[in-house]
C-alpha cells in the first residue's frame, strides 16, 4: 500500500530532510496537521453559518419538560437550579401524596 509514494522523489527528499533536521520535522508536522485543520474550519465556516437563533428558539419552545430540565438555561443559576429541582421532585411529591 505504501509503495505508491515510496518511489516518489519528492517523498524521499521529505524523508531525508526530516531525518536530518528536527525543525524540518516540526514544520512538516505543522503542515500535515495545520493545513487540513484550517481548510476544514474554512469549509465549516462557509457552509454552516452561525445563524441558528430562530431555529434554537423554535426548538426550545417545542421541547418537552424533560428536555427543558436537561438543557442549559440562560437564567441565573439559583433560579435554574430551583426550577430543575422542582421539576425533578414533582413525581416524588405526587407519589407521596397518593400514598397518604
Amino acid at each position: 500500500m505504501a509503495s505508491w509514494y515510496e518511489k516518489s522523489a519528492t517523498w524521499r527528499r521529505i524523508v531525508a530532510v526530516t531525518k536530518q533536521s528536527p525543525a524540518a520535522m516540526a514544520a512538516f508536522t505543522v503542515v500535515c496537521f495545520g493545513v487540513p485543520y484550517v481548510m476544514g474550519k474554512g469549509v465549516m465556516w462557509v457552509f454552516n453559518p452561525r445563524e441558528e437563533g430562530a431555529l434554537e428558539r423554535q426548538l426550545r419552545e417545542r421541547a418537552t419538560m424533560d428536555h427543558k430540565v436537561l438543557a442549559p438555561s440562560y437564567e441565573p443559576s439559583t433560579a435554574c437550579s430551583m426550577k430543575a429541582l422542582s421539576q425533578l421532585c414533582r413525581p416524588l411529591h405526587l407519589s407521596l401524596v397518593c400514598c397518604w
